[in-house]
């Protein structure tokens, strides 16, 4: 991931192209949806060359808080991200903001292993979880589906040490 907010446009190439030698040469694999986990802005450029590097989609952890606020009025947290200039109607991406705004489990709801399974906490988690997940529909354009991702990097960094132990 390339500093999106300031970061020369033959930089951002650099960035994308050794990581997309690496999933190549690692996993033999080509990406088509990126995901930005820590964002510091997004400078113009970003759409249009993530475009044209492939991608069709980009999600986001967080965005600038009135860009959010103005998304979740307006049911727009998802959309299609356009560059304001070079071929608009060719270099496009459907660009999804994670509604957390940061990269762990939602309201610290314990999601591991890690937890006792049969403390109380646990045993509502399913509903409340599912609760929580439909009240967000209405921010996202299709009313219907929405994403987003369970945990974040150092949530499973710590279960993955517990594990290995």
């Amino acid at each position: 991931m390339n500093d999106e907010g300031c970061t020369y446009y033959d930089d951002i190439i650099e960035q994308m192209t050794l990581g997309h030698r690496f999933i190549k040469s690692e996993f033999n694999q080509t990406l088509n949806i990126g995901w930005h986990i820590d964002p510091f802005g997004h400078s113009a450029p970003q759409a249009r060359l993530f475009s044209e590097m492939g991608f069709d989609a980009w999600l986001f952890e967080r965005i600038d808080y009135e860009e959010f606020e103005e998304g979740k009025e307006n049911g727009e947290l998802e959309m299609v991200w356009r560059p304001e200039s070079y071929n608009r109607e060719k270099n496009y991406l459907l660009a999804h903001v994670n509604f957390m705004k940061h990269y762990k489990a939602p309201f610290s709801y314990c999601i591991t292993v890690i937890c006792d399974p049969d403390s109380e906490f646990m045993h509502d988690l399913p509903s409340r979880y599912a609760e929580w997940m439909k009240n967000q529909l209405s921010y996202y354009p299709s009313k219907r589906h929405i994403l987003h991702q369970v945990g974040g990097d150092f949530e499973w960094y710590g279960l993955r040490k517990i594990i290995l132990i």
